[in-house]
């Protein structure tokens, strides 16, 4: 998801440098450059922490700069008004910097299943990986790994690769841990106040029922939405 932030981030700065012309950027670099950095922040509050609680706590830092750069565009533009410089182009790319970066604030986050199908074959090594652990029974009883704190205990069971996919899955989706048993494996995104939810994946629905013992015991009220084969987004509440 970092990739499509920074691909935005360089489609509008190369968008800006082509409608205003080096020419026009000099005495605007600072406003322009603020105008990106909030841009930045929140696309990545949208995409990557899928708007909610962060998207509010990051807004705390976003629009201050935001706001500096329009009223420092707006200034410059009035001066260059009165001086009779200000010409059609710098204009236009002063209103498109303005409009792009309020865009940026109410941009809808993707939906689970196209998270989802972005890193599917991440989700799918990881959750082969646990599941053959299961069936090899290295593992016995339903175990809770967390990305981040139980780095030795995950060098111990897997390989390189799956911890690999692991910790892209955590950067680039924010799970923070993966929970399994013989039958499936959930994957928990990082929990917002009393919300929480992610991705479970059941080895085969077509012979197993899918007993949802470890969320209805952590989750109050759960609920389902269908992604693909043998692949639910759930959420609810702690």
């Amino acid at each position: 998801m970092i990739l499509i932030v920074i691909l935005s981030i360089f489609i509008i700065a190369s968008i800006n440098i082509i409608i205003l012309g080096k020419e026009n950027i000099r005495d605007i670099v600072i406003p322009l450059t603020l105008f990106i950095v909030s841009d930045f922040l929140f696309l990545c509050g949208n995409i990557i922490c899928r708007g909610g609680v962060m998207l509010l706590f990051i807004g705390l830092f976003a629009i201050p700069l935001m706001l500096i750069a329009f009223i420092w565009i707006c200034v410059h533009m009035i001066k260059l008004y009165y001086k009779k410089d200000l010409n059609k182009r710098k204009m236009i790319g002063c209103i498109f910097s303005i409009f792009i970066s309020i865009g940026t604030i109410f941009i809808p986050s993707p939906s689970e299943s196209f998270r989802f199908k972005l890193y599917e074959k991440d989700y799918s090594v990881v959750a082969k990986a646990i599941l053959k652990v299961y069936d090899e029974k290295k593992l016995s009883s339903e175990s809770v790994f967390y990305i981040q704190s139980d780095k030795n205990e995950l060098e111990k069971i897997f390989s390189k690769e799956v911890i690999k996919k692991m910790k892209k899955l955590n950067r680039n989706l924010d799970v923070v841990k993966i929970s399994g048993n013989r039958n499936l494996v959930y994957f928990f995104f990082g929990a917002e106040l009393q919300s929480i939810d992610g991705i479970v994946i059941f080895k085969d629905l077509k012979h197993v029922k899918p007993k949802l013992d470890f969320i209805n015991r952590s989750i109050q009220a759960p609920r389902l939405e269908y992604i693909t084969n043998n692949v639910y987004h759930f959420n609810g509440e702690l």
